[in-house]
């Protein structure tokens, strides 16, 4: 290696460490910011508004597939700056946008033909106006991506999300019902646009050149029919259980999907967000490549698998605490809803490495198997309850981590002794962590409050998974922990010198 590639080297990992870091936490602060309004916001909304939510931002992520989105996120795909065509795929996104907005407005009043959804038809006209602010959003934060500028992205984000819960629990309070959580939509946008047009001064030249954007429109093509099946299964999915069990259910439904990819998916899904733009840099193939996805998918399930486990245990006190006793339904769906959101983060990362290693007709086909068993659970599973449907859920998601996992190793994107490893650790360590201090102390009449047996729950729980981890797994611990944030002091900590 070069003196110039080693020094390269150097400062993408440095970068990419710094990214990771200011993605993950700045979002863990505006997670705890958002996690806070949604406990107030649930006490002033019942099951039934956040059923119509669901299926509103259904419907508008449906539509949103045949925005220029995937052609944007080409940028991320090519190494050269030169190659991004900023302004072609800009113009591309606004006159996709305009076609979109009358496409839902369109939509909107087709709804009054059917009195179960007649009551959507105002909120869609409102959500028609994010088409209108998505272009100038996303082309901005593909130039941060590109840049590895998590910090400002963040900053911007957060300023968006303080601002939107600023407005949301006052929305509310008064009586506004869905439209508190409709109106605070369009607040999020609107500091990335003002740091394009300007704080950047940025200007469209309204240029469009098919021959350069050929590469980007092949690539987008091909990203939007995996996108057509991931959104057409959540409006398939949403429609589906709102006509069979309600709004009503499928607000219940929403809360317990909602909390489980809080705990177990959000961070880490901004994680791997911030370390893609540098996973595409790696030459597919490769040594490197195969020992960076073993890292990315040991960090994944290793978080995942426990957090999953530790909630499922907990589910009767968590959902009283944080939701209130009108949620309790909640109950017995977050066990599956928490396996569900595990093996789920298991297949993001595993189908986002895939995409990187450039295998994206392996991503379609993993999509086609998603649709697939979600159709065959909404027919055969769902009349008989949402236990029976998340149980179809969850098989067809180990399935996925199954193919997605084969399809990388037989590309050499990553080694089979890796996926072991990212799978066996934890579940031993979690059966260990779960053995050794029983859930069935949480049933001691007045020994101890909710809040404060959860506290020592997940205390005790963390400090023995990380004590079985240390002992069985210290190699893997090691690797993992040396590109951590102050990895000299964690490994001391943890006796690994």
């Amino acid at each position: 290696m070069t003196t110039a590639q080693g020094q390269a080297d150097f400062n993408l990992s440095h970068r990419t460490r710094a990214a990771i870091f200011w993605n993950t936490g700045i979002v863990t602060l505006i997670s705890i910011g958002q996690f806070g309004v949604m406990l107030v916001m649930v006490r002033l909304l019942n099951p039934e508004v956040y059923g119509q939510y669901g299926l509103l931002m259904a419907i508008i992520g449906f539509l949103y597939v045949f925005s220029a989105q995937n052609i944007v996120d080409f940028t991320l795909q090519v190494r050269l700056e030169t190659d991004a065509y900023y302004q072609e795929i800009f113009t591309t996104s606004v006159g996709l946008n305009f076609i979109l907005f009358g496409v839902a407005n369109i939509l909107a009043l087709v709804t009054r033909a059917w009195p179960d959804y007649a009551s959507l038809e105002v909120p869609l006209h409102l959500l028609s106006i994010g088409f209108l602010l998505q272009p100038g959003r996303a082309i901005r934060i593909a130039m941060l991506k590109r840049a590895l500028n998590w910090k400002r992205i963040r900053i911007l984000h957060g300023i968006g999300a303080a601002f939107s819960a600023g407005i949301s629990i006052p929305l509310a309070y008064s009586g506004a019902g869905l439209y508190a959580l409709l109106v605070p939509t369009f607040i999020v946008p609107l500091p990335f646009l003002y740091d394009m047009f300007f704080h950047c001064r940025w200007r469209p030249n309204w240029s469009w050149n098919f021959d350069r954007l050929r590469p980007a429109l092949k690539f987008g093509a091909n990203r939007q029919f995996s996108g057509l099946i991931v959104t057409g299964r959540r409006l398939l999915e949403s429609s589906v259980v709102v006509q069979v069990l309600g709004f009503t259910s499928f607000g219940i439904f929403g809360r317990a999907i909602g909390l489980a990819e809080l705990v177990c998916n959000r961070l880490l899904s901004h994680a791997i967000e911030a370390l893609y733009p540098s996973l595409t840099k790696l030459e597919p193939g490769t040594e490197r490549f195969r020992r960076v996805s073993g890292l990315v998918l040991l960090a994944s399930a290793w978080l995942s698998i426990p957090i999953a486990a530790l909630m499922g245990q907990l589910a009767p006190l968590i959902v009283r605490l944080l939701y209130g006793d009108k949620w309790i339904d909640v109950i017995p769906l977050l066990g599956w809803s928490m396996a569900l959101a595990a093996a789920g983060a298991v297949y993001f990362t595993l189908y986002k490495l895939l995409l990187a290693h450039n295998q994206q007709r392996h991503c379609l086909w993993s999509d086609f198997i998603l649709i697939s068993g979600t159709v065959i659970s909404l027919s055969v599973l769902l009349p008989a309850g949402l236990i029976d449907y998340f149980q179809g859920l969850l098989l067809t998601q180990l399935v996925l981590v199954g193919f997605t996992a084969f399809c990388l190793c037989s590309g050499q994107g990553i080694e089979i002794k890796s996926i072991i490893h990212a799978i066996v650790a934890p579940i031993v360590g979690t059966i260990c962590a779960s053995v050794v201090f029983l859930p069935h102390y949480m049933d001691k009449p007045d020994a101890i409050s909710g809040a404060a047996f959860v506290v020592i729950k997940v205390f005790l729980y963390v400090l023995i998974y990380v004590g079985v981890v240390r002992m069985l797994f210290p190699h893997l611990l090691r690797a993992l922990v040396s590109y951590m944030p102050s990895p000299l002091l964690v490994k001391r900590l943890l006796f690994l010198q």
